[in-house]
């Protein structure tokens, strides 16, 4: 794949306009981990690859993107705070890239909130990674200590809220990965219980929500997405919530 000033393995036809891929290439990533990506989402979609280095800084890479009209921004995996940043400064998706990542991720992992709208439009965005092998929902209930939590009334509650939220995050994911999805529940510390079940499964691809609070100029409500960026062992993709959507982030 050639590597060129505006871009990688860009195509074009005259008075076609595809979709494009934006790549935040990054010097540390040694393994080319994010460009290779770029490269195989490319060959299964009509899409451009254009690159900025992410040394550029998060707010500028997400202004290229939007002018580059992306589908996705991808981003190495090398510094999880980096690929972090970038992703609070767009509301587009973003993949972070494992180093150990060859192919087109296919075993799924998504991580899934009470509020599916956490997840954005998600059938678009796996759907540019094609049919995949397994996709699993997974949702980690936090620990509640409030009188109440402990009682019969509270946990049918609390399993009708995830299944309708399973409901919703399943069919979007067979939607985008030609497969049913299956539900898996833990409980415990949300980054913690995520990091261990996606490396116990062997998980090729995470899927996070982030919400955030606006006005502020970091990631706040995103403790877990920023925790599980920097150690999760595989490859991370983080779809926001619409804009205009409030709320806490588990």
């Amino acid at each position: 794949m050639t590597i060129t000033r505006a871009g990688i393995g860009s195509r074009s036809s005259i008075g076609i306009e595809y979709p494009t891929l934006v790549v935040a290439t990054d010097p540390t990533d040694v393994s080319g981990s994010a460009y290779r990506i770029a490269s195989l989402l490319a060959e299964i979609n009509d899409v451009h690859v254009r690159g900025i280095s992410v040394t550029s800084g998060p707010a500028e890479v997400a202004d290229f993107a939007l002018e580059q009209n992306a589908r996705l921004v991808i981003v190495g995996m090398n510094s999880g705070e980096t690929a972090a940043r970038v992703a609070w400064s767009t509301h587009l998706p973003l993949i972070a890239v494992s180093p150990s990542t060859l192919a087109v991720p296919h075993r799924i992992v998504v991580a899934m909130d009470l509020d599916p709208s956490q997840l954005g439009d998600l059938t678009p965005v796996l759907s540019l990674f094609g049919r995949a092998s397994s996709v699993t929902c997974l949702h980690v209930q936090v620990p509640e200590d409030f009188p109440g939590s402990e009682t019969p009334v509270f946990a049918r509650a609390y399993d009708r809220a995830v299944n309708e939220a399973f409901d919703v995050t399943g069919d979007a994911a067979k939607k985008a990965t030609g497969i049913p999805a299956h539900l898996v529940r833990l409980k415990g510390d949300p980054a913690e219980e995520i990091i261990s079940f996606a490396s116990s499964s062997k998980a090729e691809l995470l899927v996070l929500g982030l919400r955030r609070h606006f006005g502020s100029h970091k990631l706040e409500g995103g403790r877990v997405a920023r925790e599980i960026l920097r150690r999760a062992p595989c490859s991370v993709l983080v779809v926001s919530e619409p804009r205009g959507t409030s709320g806490t982030h588990v």
